[in-house]
């Protein structure tokens, strides 16, 4: 029966990358979830902006442009800091990914090594089975003669 003595070392490394996999794909639904955000403040945007534009027979109320102008400007701040914010998720994200791949590397060289191992202990148990194979057939040969 094959064993490979790294077998623990390699259980680990899976759980490190796949640890390292559940992590960036957090920060992708963060990335989402900030997306979300964004296209509802420039939705909750658009409305007031609407409700607050000149219509025919409507007389222009500057108190209400008022408000609006600053419920505008508040919204476009909070944007800036979404989109701030976004920009370092963006950078985290890279930062995960390496980590992820560096993760999934190291687990790919003991897989690799192991698949090796498994190859080499195949081939040898080959040879032994037809060693084995072989005397039986010498002795069988031997007792016929």
């Amino acid at each position: 029966m094959f064993r490979f003595r790294l077998e623990r070392v390699l259980r680990w490394r899976r759980r490190q990358a796949d640890l390292e996999a559940r992590k960036l794909h957090a920060l992708f639904g963060a990335l989402r979830d900030l997306d979300a955000a964004r296209r509802r403040v420039e939705q909750e945007m658009r409305r007031a902006a609407q409700r607050s534009a000149p219509r025919a027979g409507r007389p222009l109320d500057l108190a209400t442009v008022q408000r609006t102008a600053a419920y505008l400007e508040s919204r476009r701040r909070h944007l800036a800091q979404l989109a701030q914010r976004r920009r370092e998720l963006e950078r985290e994200v890279a930062r995960q990914r390496e980590r992820w791949q560096e993760a999934r590397r190291r687990q790919d060289v003991l897989e690799r090594l192991r698949e090796r191992r498994r190859e080499e202990w195949l081939m040898a148990e080959r040879r032994r089975e037809q060693k084995a194979m072989d005397e039986v057939a010498g002795r069988s040969a031997g007792r016929t003669a």
